[in-house]
């Protein structure tokens, strides 16, 4: 006789989960964890918690979050820790004349914005005014229609030029730049015509800033 001894060995514990994020909510899926969990505990990294296999997060504000999971079965525990990135929905913003100086500049507000604007003739200025924060970068990405080449150019509340850009017919412009300073700073952004189409029709562009 062969005596044979079967035991239940389970597989080792391992946390694993996917993360899948839109805009400012994150959708998380535990189930990759090995070793048969019978608890699932979540850390979104934003002082919340929550607990499931699947669950998701909706965060109030845009950034980089370290989200932890932590499966227990009865007294083994495991965790994992992955970042994930969360961003702010683009705010749709129209162009409102008369912005044509520094003075009459439009205040974009929102962060990110996509600004849908009209070169309304072949001397029109548009200029548009943002509070760049302490520590940020302003990204400003100029689109124009298919036929036009507009000039994108970046200066300081003081007037000095930040940053020109004019890549030719049809193509896109982008500039950034940087606060070091300690202080929210004033940043004027200007799109003006260099070959191409005016008007509500032929003179369209778009203008995305994001910090």
């Amino acid at each position: 006789a062969v005596f044979v001894n079967i035991t239940n060995v389970l597989p080792p514990l391992v946390a694993a989960f996917s993360a899948s994020c839109s805009n400012l909510t994150c959708s998380f899926n535990a189930g990759a964890s090995t070793g048969s969990p019978t608890s699932y505990q979540w850390n979104f990294g934003d002082g919340a918690s929550g607990s499931g296999v699947a669950t998701s997060r909706s965060y109030a504000a845009a950034g980089s979050y370290n989200v932890t999971l932590t499966v227990a079965n009865g007294g083994s525990s495991a965790s994992q820790t992955q970042n994930v990135t969360v961003t702010a929905p683009v705010v749709a913003v129209a162009e409102v004349e008369n912005n044509n100086t520094t003075g009459r500049a439009q205040v974009i507000s929102a962060n990110p914005a996509l600004v849908s604007g009209t070169m309304g003739n072949g001397s029109d200025l548009d200029y548009y005014r943002v509070s760049l924060g302490a520590g940020k970068t302003l990204t400003a990405t100029l689109t124009p229609n298919a036929s036009s080449n507009y000039n994108l150019d970046l200066y300081s509340a003081s007037g000095s030029l930040l940053g020109r850009s004019s890549n030719g017919t049809g193509l896109v412009d982008m500039l950034t730049t940087i606060n070091s300073g300690a202080a929210a700073v004033t940043i004027y952004i200007r799109v003006n015509r260099s070959s191409g189409g005016t008007g509500s029709t032929n003179g369209l562009y778009t203008l995305r800033l994001q910090q």
